[in-house]
Formats: C-alpha cells, structure tokens, sequence
C-alpha cells in the first residue's frame, strides 16, 4: 500500500483538515461557529436521502442544532480519512442515545 506523506501544506491535507472539523467539531461537538469558518456562503448541500435542505452556512447551523437537541450524547469519531486532490472520504463511527424515539430508527421495526 502506497501511503503519502504528510505534509500539512499539501491541497490534501487541508482539505482533510477542513472535512475533520465539519465532521468532529461542527456535528460532533455542536460547535457552529465552525459553519461560519469552513462553508461557503452558496453552498448547497445535495443529500437524496435527507429531508432537510441546507444552502448556506445558516441552514447547517439549523440542521445541527436540531439534530444535538434529539441527540445530546451524539459523538462522532472519525475512524479514517483518505484525500487525493479536492475529494476526502471520511470513515466514522457515531453514537447516540435516542431516549424520545425522535428518529427515523423506528421505521425500520416491522412486525
């Protein structure tokens, strides 16, 4: 396996930086002033899957802060990461108590 170097001035690597603070500090610690700092005024966030849409660093603030309220245990742990030009891949892991039943967990238990 061919493993770069790390070099913390490379395009990778603060890209890297960038992708762990959106997952660790932002969703993981709730801390939103890390949306002002790493997302762009246009953005758009493209997630099929989610009900929620998010332009802009407000939205993702809105949509953090209402996820930590159902899930105020939530921790994330970013187990990998792999950078090559603009794209990182994130692998991680997430806990979370889901005392009030609030999410999607529910649709899942069929009888």
């Amino acid at each position: 396996m061919h493993t770069k170097t790390s070099n913390p001035t490379t395009i990778e690597a603060r890209n890297q930086a960038v992708a762990r603070r959106w997952t660790e500090e932002l969703w993981g610690q709730g801390r939103l002033a890390t949306a002002d700092e790493i997302i762009a005024p246009d953005y758009v966030r493209h997630d099929p899957g989610d009900p929620f849409p998010a332009r802009g660093p407000e939205d993702v603030k809105r949509i953090v802060t209402m996820l930590r309220s159902m899930l105020p245990d939530l921790h994330i742990t970013v187990e990998m990461m792999i950078a090559e030009g603009d794209i990182v891949v994130s692998r991680y892991s997430t806990t979370a108590t889901d005392d009030d039943d609030l999410t999607y967990a529910h649709a899942y238990d069929r009888d």
